[in-house]
């Protein structure tokens, strides 16, 4: 028996062993049936939603842990290394010292004007307790908005978005709603007037429960920009939830709110999104790319969250450690965690989302489907509290371009704190498509772990092999 034949036989094994449940962890034979037609496409494949906070500066982390994510967006600066008594008039480098780095990869760039005037605030002497308009006196805060934009302009850094106040309902939630307007209003206007090119977004308001708050806030607070015509290019709110699913809702009434006062914003963001308890989990990450895809979100980071090592005592702040909001390790040798590996993924996905029909929310499973003229990625989650694993059978339609084809499989762990150097590679199997149709059989996906299937087209005469992750 020649060795391509004998690869062959292994490989159908290994695919029926899985399929049937017999993998190691195998636990229970729960089976979802997903179906996948290529000749629908629900828009193009946009990587929007990796975007970042704060947790980044000129030198760490190294290069080789960024640049595979293709981040999209960056929102800065750090607060605490803001500000440099020997620059006192624009343009001023240390305002875009951490993220020159980030520029030359490509990744756009929003500074949070609130964060730059509490650092020029600490630095003039004023208490915490001070905050822009009090006793009437915006004076501080006009400087540090027209210095900002001006910095920019001087340094050709063009189109950064400014985030005017970070989570006003909280951070104003002692002064009048009239106060932060009017410091709103005042940016706003300097925004615009300055620098013509400066986008404008917020009112980036904290999750304090959707339904009896956060809603009603956002739809006040743009009822009164209509009348002082300073709306928002991009509205933004943040997520705090730990299930991507709970965005459609909210996109839905926003955009019903919108449409309705004819208020004509196209553009949606969320600066922070992912609860604490789910911003190491990688299905949690996945059903929040998953649906920030399909929503065709303008962009999205990662929030940042303390964490605390139960073993060395040891506590991190992953917004201030240069570990991508906990991507990394926070110890400093940024190892990759098994959250880093979605957004790896997610940067890997280039082409067009074909939509997944079956049963996925209740089984906790969420996932996305992205086809190119070579290739075919999915990226599939899970949520929830189950214990039991789950078997994914995908059907594929209208493959039949491609007669022969390559499909890998990668399996992630949820390892929390833990490192992940690289996920374990699950199958790596080559067949011919029937009809025109595939059927891929995903082995047991349990609560917080994910998924990377690659199919491609294989012409040339295939033999099944190991492969690891592109380096």
């Amino acid at each position: 028996m020649s060795y391509d034949v004998c690869m062959w036989c292994i490989c159908w094994v290994l695919v029926w062993l899985f399929s049937a449940g017999f993998a190691p962890e195998a636990l229970s034979d729960e089976t979802v049936e997903l179906k996948a037609n290529l000749a629908q496409r629900v828009g193009r494949f946009q990587g929007r939603a990796s975007g970042i906070l704060h947790s980044f500066n000129a030198t760490h982390p190294p290069n080789d842990t960024v640049r595979p994510l293709h981040l999209h967006m960056y929102r800065g600066p750090e607060r605490f290394q803001l500000y440099d008594a020997n620059c006192s008039d624009h343009p001023c480098p240390w305002l875009f010292a951490n993220v020159k780095r980030l520029i030359s990869m490509g990744t756009q760039i929003q500074f949070l004007l609130s964060d730059i005037y509490f650092a020029w605030r600490d630095h003039v002497g004023l208490p915490d307790s001070v905050l822009p308009g009090d006793e009437n006196n915006f004076t501080l805060w006009e400087e540090v908005v027209t210095f900002s934009v001006k910095s920019a302009i001087a340094l050709e850094y063009d189109h950064i978005m400014w985030d005017i106040y970070n989570e006003p309902n909280i951070g104003f939630e002692n002064r009048s709603i009239a106060q932060f307007y009017e410091v709103w209003r005042r940016a706003y206007q300097i925004i615009k007037s300055v620098g013509s090119d400066g986008i404008v977004i917020g009112p980036s308001v904290a999750d304090l429960g959707w339904d009896d708050h956060v809603l009603s806030w956002i739809e006040q607070f743009l009822l009164a920009q209509v009348e002082s015509n300073t709306m928002p290019d991009v509205l933004c709110w943040h997520v705090g939830y730990s299930n991507g699913s709970v965005l459609v809702q909210q996109h839905k009434q926003v955009r019903s709110f919108i449409d309705g006062h004819h208020l004509g914003i196209q553009r949606i963001a969320h600066n922070e999104m992912i609860g604490p308890t789910g911003t190491l989990s990688p299905g949690v990450i996945v059903s929040f790319l998953a649906n920030l895809e399909r929503l065709e979100v303008d962009h999205a980071c990662r929030a940042c969250w303390r964490e605390y090592d139960s073993v060395t005592g040891q506590r991190y702040d992953s917004c201030w450690d240069q570990s991508l909001d906990g991507l990394l390790t926070l110890d400093g040798r940024f190892e990759p965690r098994s959250a880093w590996w979605v957004y790896r993924w997610y940067a890997e996905m280039n082409g067009y989302i074909t939509p997944l029909e079956g049963e996925t929310i209740e089984n906790g499973l969420d996932g996305l489907l992205v086809q190119n003229d070579t290739a075919i990625s999915g990226l599939f989650g899970r949520i929830g509290d189950t214990n039991d694993g789950l078997i994914i059978n995908l059907m594929i339609a209208n493959i039949s371009a491609w007669s022969r084809v390559t499909v890998t499989i990668w399996k992630l762990p949820f390892t929390g704190m833990e490192p992940l150097l690289s996920p374990p590679h699950v199958l790596t199997q080559c067949g011919n498509t029937t009809n025109g149709r595939l059927m891929v059989t995903l082995p047991h996906i349990y609560s917080n772990e994910a998924m990377f299937l690659q199919i491609s087209n294989q012409s040339d005469n295939c033999t099944c092999r190991d492969q690891l992750l592109r380096q």
